[in-house]
């Protein structure tokens, strides 16, 4: 609502995110449950999609750094500022490996500070490591690998890893 092209319609999101926002002050602390509204799928307009009297609003997370006089003057522009969000993974993939993570970690690893470490070194180890395109760039690597290793001057006899020779 907040980029909508109809300066009304941006004056009602700021009231409604500043209305919020003042809740929240009053009720911070207090656990919030999420309930999913009911839809009106014979709305003309998307605005009206939700019976907003009918629901407690919430901030949307992605307006949380913005300042109330700044939000402010968004109402009173007639062409809408653009506005910058954070970045925030939000594909299945990522996510789930994220969950996965720390599901990982909570299996191993006790303490607040130990497991902020061992995710933190696990994600910096998952930057050093290549990646790789395809498959085959995958084979290609582990292959010549394979073939470093087998290399007459890689074998080390038995003897000469103990430090004794004959």
């Amino acid at each position: 609502m907040l980029h909508d092209s109809r300066k009304h319609i941006r004056e009602s999101a700021v009231r409604r995110i500043l209305g919020a926002r003042d809740k929240k002050t009053k009720n911070s602390g207090s656990l919030r449950f999420f309930k999913l509204p009911k839809l009106n799928f014979e709305a003309a307009d998307y605005i009206d999609l939700i019976g907003w009297s009918n629901y407690v609003v919430i901030e949307p997370p992605l307006t949380m750094h913005i300042k109330d006089k700044d939000l402010k003057e968004i109402c009173k522009e007639e062409q809408f500022l653009v506005l910058t969000f954070e970045h925030f993974q939000c594909h299945t993939q990522s996510v789930e490996r994220c969950v996965k993570l720390i599901s990982e970690v909570a299996m191993k690893v006790c303490g607040e500070t130990a497991r902020d470490g061992y995710i933190r070194a696990k994600l910096q180890v998952r930057k050093e490591l290549p990646t790789f395109d395809n498959k085959g760039q995958y084979y290609s690597l582990i292959f010549n690998m394979h073939e470093a290793l087998d290399a007459p001057s890689h074998r080390v006899s038995r003897k000469e890893s103990f430090g004794k020779s004959s």
